[in-house]
Order: C-alpha cells, then sequence, then structure tokens
C-alpha cells in the first residue's frame, strides 16, 4: 500500500514538472480554437471596414504582398490591384453572417455570406454573396493570402 501511494505521488509529481518544464522553455501557449476564430472575425471586420472608409493602409496591413483575390467577376487580381480598387468601391451597405472557420495551424480557413449594396467599378453589384478567405498567420500577424467571392443567384 506504502509503495503505491509513492508510485502515485512521483507520477503525479512527474506529471507537474513535466508541465511547468513545457511552459518555461518556451513553448506558445495553448489557444483556443474559439478565440482564434473570434480574433478572425475581428480582422475581417476591420478589412471590411478599411474597404467602407477606402482606406487602403489599413487594409494593406491585413492583405499579405502574395495576396490571390478572386473577385466576383472572375478576375484574379493582386494587392496592388486590390488595394487600388479600395478606391472603385461604394458601399452603401454591408451585412455578413453565417461565419465559419477552421484553424489549422497557423493558417485558417474562413467561409460566410454576405448581403451587399453598392457599386464597384461604377457597376451596381447589389445582391447576396458568399465568400472564402484564407489566413496565414506570419511573423505573429494573421494576413488574408487568398480569397473568392461568389455571387448567389436569384
Amino acid at each position: 500500500m506504502k509503495n503505491i501511494k509513492i508510485l502515485v505521488a512521483v507520477f503525479l509529481g512527474s506529471v507537474v514538472v513535466a508541465s511547468l518544464a513545457g511552459q518555461s522553455s518556451g513553448y506558445p501557449p495553448v489557444v483556443e480554437p474559439q478565440s482564434i476564430e473570434q480574433e478572425l472575425i475581428g480582422l475581417h471586420g476591420q478589412l471590411i471596414g478599411s474597404v467602407m472608409k477606402q482606406d487602403t493602409l489599413a487594409a494593406g496591413r491585413l492583405v499579405a504582398d502574395d495576396v490571390v483575390v478572386t473577385t466576383p467577376m472572375g478576375v484574379v487580381v493582386n494587392k496592388a490591384q486590390r488595394i487600388e480598387g479600395l478606391k472603385q468601391i461604394k458601399v452603401d451597405s454591408y451585412v455578413p453572417d453565417d461565419y465559419k472557420v477552421r484553424v489549422y495551424g497557423d493558417t485558417a480557413v474562413m467561409t460566410y455570406h454576405f448581403a451587399f449594396k453598392g457599386t464597384a467599378l461604377g457597376r451596381d453589384m447589389s445582391g447576396d454573396y458568399r465568400e472564402i478567405v484564407v489566413w496565414v498567420k506570419r511573423n505573429g500577424q494573421w494576413q488574408v493570402v487568398a480569397s473568392q467571392g461568389t455571387p448567389i443567384a436569384k
């Protein structure tokens, strides 16, 4: 009986020491996926806000230099084209919902629906859309590396 108590104490002590050693040896803290999902939804809100305000500096921080964007018209653009295109978008309303975020380490895939009223390049683009956005965490910062918007048929 005494030997069992000693073995249990040694085992539990080893677990505590191992967990403390893991915490102090530079391992990153465990982040709950829910908090990453909420962080990305918040960052996406900032990105949409930058579009609505035509704030190219804010958008530039959230979009990676090597981003690939496929517009709802099927045109593939790079970062410079995307940022320049912000100046050509007029948003009357933008209502996102149905966010789904899947996190895979330093990569995350976001999908959502949005109702849009406004114009792009002088063309009325009002309607419902689905979009997929791929985020990558580089140097501690999440950025969009790919996105594609698709109009939903009426």
